[in-house]
């Protein structure tokens, strides 16, 4: 950030945390008390946007480079001379002060000391924090230690970048009405205030200079906050797809050989209740189970899955004494209300194993998605190696270490599609028939992409490789297009959503305005 950039930030946190006193609270001197955390707030606001506008600006420029350098190499020029010519080129198109530029003459300067251009695009890759970046760097690495084309690799590169920023501008225009109407209910709020505090200042009195007018606008203040900020989580929906466990398997998977020592024949009462459970809900049961094993990477899977059980049991069974404790209360404060505590004791014992089963169904929901958003990686890299001449096996294993360094140098999160590649070279290595543990693998997945692919390489141990590159090229193209539906669903998901938020700052709308007509009465 500039200087004048950081006086604009200061000056715009400390406007903010004024008017926020004096519209909320009508008080100055509260607005002075917030005015360091607000300057934070919107300093870490203003930088995260900086920063997702450089990696669109970069991302753009990154496309016109690998076109760039395709035609360089087309020309006859080698790799590394590529880089220096393409420097040349992109001067003359964007200028000397572009952020590309800036990147390319630290490649340039790296390639005059002999440092590989593989590291240099990961060195690039972790400055920018762009997942395309970061994607062509792993194909590019892994092309220059198997010999792949690398005229085509970039080409292949350019043409998936230009339609994935294709179908984000299609989904942001789709969006754009609900982010505006969105823009209007959140300034509704302080706006509502601001017209009442000049135009009937004594009807809303009654919200500021008392407790409960204060108690209501901090309130009021707190779901307005969390309003935006769910707005703004909602319309990242191109960031890295995360998988997010519920609180009772993630404890689980956190403590495994805790969790493993509690799942024995000593607990008795629990593995009857199980049992019985499984016994009465043998289909539902084992659905969950399902998609419990899908996102489990490893060979502990069934006593994590009977640890997730037993700790579930064990934490509804405090919950159904809640509930008898708030019957027996309710009975002897109120006994007319009986039925009234009787539901709320309900909704305490079943609130616990419905948020721990839908946590995993949308857990599964991510899970798949990722995989399916990896899919044109997954198959772009095995192309590349295929093409080369290299064994399935070995094209698995080099694309499954470079996920590892990648982790290891935090590269990237957890991807569930790498992890389950590892576990078949696993198999593999520990003699399992190569056909069956691709079989195997896809069964696993569950995923339509993944159970053909897996279906392709297990052919292609009897067919040969030949038959295998051209279905890998049919497959490319399908992959791209199977992408660019999975980000479609995706905005249209997230511009749906965007009523909830939109619904929270009515609701504030109507409670800023009713509160004082319902107190004065």
């Amino acid at each position: 950030m500039k200087k004048y950039e950081k006086v604009i930030v200061v000056l715009c946190g400390i406007a903010l945390s004024f008017m926020t006193g004096y519209i909320f609270y009508n008080s100055l001197i509260f607005g002075g008390v917030i005015s360091i955390p607000t300057c934070v707030f919107v300093w870490k606001f203003w930088k995260r946007h900086e920063n997702d506008k450089r990696k669109r600006i970069i991302e753009s420029e990154f496309e016109e480079m690998l076109s760039c350098l395709a035609s360089a190499l087309r020309t006859g020029y080698a790799i590394d001379n590529a880089f220096f010519e393409c420097r040349k080129e992109l001067v003359s198109v964007f200028g000397k002060e572009a952020p590309i530029i800036h990147e390319l003459n630290i490649i340039c300067h790296g390639l005059k000391m002999n440092e590989p251009v593989d590291k240099l695009m990961y060195g690039m890759a972790v400055r920018t924090k762009v997942k395309s970046i970061s994607e062509f760097a792993q194909v590019l690495s892994i092309a220059r230690k198997s010999g792949g084309d690398f005229i085509t690799i970039i080409r292949q590169n350019a043409s998936e970048i230009r339609n994935k920023r294709q179908v984000l501008a299609e989904i942001e225009t789709m969006v754009t009405a609900k982010k505006y109407e969105g823009l209007i209910m959140n300034i509704m709020p302080p706006g509502i205030i601001v017209y009442l505090r000049f135009t009937s200042p004594g009807y809303i009195a009654v919200l500021y200079n008392n407790p409960a007018g204060i108690m209501v606008m901090t309130v009021i203040l707190i779901i307005y906050i969390s309003g935006i900020c769910l707005a703004q989580h909602i319309m990242n929906f191109d960031k890295e797809n995360v998988v997010r466990y519920p609180s009772v398997l993630k404890n689980v998977m956190n403590d495994k050989k805790k969790s493993q020592s509690k799942v024995g024949k000593s607990d008795i009462i629990l593995r009857c209740i199980y049992e019985k459970i499984k016994a009465d809900f043998a289909i539902r049961l084992k659905d969950i189970n399902d998609k419990i094993r899908a996102l489990l990477v490893g060979n502990y899977s069934e006593k994590i899955i009977e640890a997730f059980w037993f700790r579930l049991i064990k934490m509804e069974m405090l919950f159904i004494i809640a509930g008898i404790v708030i019957c027996i209360l309710g009975f002897l404060e109120n006994p007319d209300n009986v039925p009234l505590f009787v539901v709320m004791a309900l909704a305490v014992l079943l609130y616990l194993p419905y948020s721990s089963i839908s946590g995993i169904k949308k857990a599964v929901n991510s899970r798949d998605m990722q995989m399916l958003l990896d899919y044109p990686d997954i198959i772009s890299k095995f192309s590349v190696l295929m093409s080369a001449g290299i064994t399935m096996k070995s094209s698995l294993e080099r694309i499954v270490n470079d996920y590892r360094n990648q982790r290891k140098s935090g590269y990237c999160k957890k991807h569930y599609i790498y992890e389950e590649l590892a576990g078949v070279l696993n198999k593999i290595a520990a003699g399992m028939d190569e056909g069956a543990a691709y079989e195997e693998f896809g069964r696993k997945v569950n995923v339509l992409s993944y159970i053909r692919f897996a279906t392709m390489l297990s052919q292609n141990l009897k067919k040969g490789n030949k038959v295998m590159l051209e279905q890998l090229n049919v497959t490319a193209i399908d992959s791209i297009n199977e992408r660019k539906e999975s980000l479609k669903r995706i905005g249209e998901k997230a511009s749906s959503k965007l009523l909830f938020p939109m619904m929270i700052q009515f609701i504030m709308i109507l409670v800023i305005i009713m509160y004082p007509a319902i107190t004065g009465l």
